[in-house]
């Protein structure tokens, strides 16, 4: 069995961190990571959602530059193909941070699956189908968070797409003509916006009485005002009780 002085489970920018600071205090590091490097952030969130909303922020404004004396000739639209890319360039990043770990000669990296046998022990089931037992003196749980999905009747019979999928398989090759959002906080009002912008007729529903609940209520009025003056229709204060297609 290896015996580490550190070991960190996931390697996103928490786990990074730690990993990364360990490394160069000289500790005997391995990390863990099942999925790509970088996690969320990297994979699934912050950076490919906010190459999308770049998109669609140009968009917006060269549509609405006449607000302030600016005129455009012809249709502005999206290039879908040309922005998936460029966000799947920068998610195809992941494995240059595994390569940075492993310059470090006292970090170990692991591609599998951690499970605790002990305080001080974990087992990890490799990508390669074997199973190794590591120890160490301390071990940080770094494995970020994941979608939480409504129970709603019928949502998996007709199906739904996550941040995990869409950034993923699920990443359509063309905007949807119709989009159904179920939640408007940060990440819902993001895709609506995105996909509103790409020409997507889109719906938000959204069980709060306001959008982005957690923001001052004179920032969820003013982007209450600017959706439904782009044609993204607003459901609040009301709950999904039934899914089916039609």
């Amino acid at each position: 069995m290896a015996h580490y002085e550190l070991i960190v489970i996931g390697a996103g920018p928490g786990g990074y961190t730690a990993a990364l600071r360990a490394a160069k205090l000289g500790l005997h590091t391995a990390v863990i990571e099942d999925r790509e490097c970088g996690g969320t952030c990297l994979n699934r969130g912050c950076i490919p959602t906010k190459i999308l909303v770049a998109a669609a922020n140009a968009v917006c404004e060269i549509r609405e530059a006449s607000r302030i004396g600016v005129r455009v000739g012809g249709d502005v639209s999206m290039d879908w193909d040309m922005v998936g890319r460029r966000m799947r360039h920068k998610i195809d990043e992941a494995p240059l941070i595994q390569d940075y770990y492993e310059k470090f000669p006292n970090v170990d990296t692991y591609n599998g699956t951690a499970s605790f046998v002990d305080n001080h022990t974990v087992a990890v089931d490799l990508a390669d189908g074997t199973r190794r037992e590591l120890a160490a003196d301390t071990i940080v749980i770094a494995t970020g968070a994941r979608t939480k999905v409504p129970r709603v009747p019928g949502l998996e019979e007709t199906g739904y797409v996550t941040s995990e999928t869409f950034f993923a398989d699920a990443f359509p090759a063309a905007p949807y003509q119709s989009l159904l959002i179920l939640g408007g906080g940060p990440i819902g009002c993001e895709f609506a916006h995105v996909f509103r912008a790409a020409g997507t007729q889109v719906t938000l529903v959204q069980h709060n009485v306001r959008l982005l609940p957690k923001e001052e209520e004179e920032v969820s009025l003013f982007l209450q005002t600017q959706f439904r003056s782009r044609g993204i229709d607003l459901l609040l204060n009301k709950d999904t009780v039934l899914v089916r297609r039609e």
